[in-house]
């Protein structure tokens, strides 16, 4: 599947295309462990139901 997919960029964008797409692709993944690595990730939390509500209702 992957080589279906790179032989439609590469027709579409050429090896540009491929090489951005390449670099995007392994900085989305490296970024996030940089970021925690250096001390700046924030774990996520998801806002509950109630939670979320209460935080509309108090602004509107």
């Amino acid at each position: 599947e992957e080589d279906t997919w790179r032989e439609a960029i590469f027709r579409r964008y050429g090896d540009i295309g491929i090489i951005e797409l390449s670099l995007a692709i392994a900085v989305s993944r490296m970024f996030p462990t940089l970021l925690h690595a250096m001390g700046y990730a924030a774990p996520c939390v998801l806002a509950t139901h109630r939670s979320a509500r209460g935080i509309a209702d108090r602004q509107g």
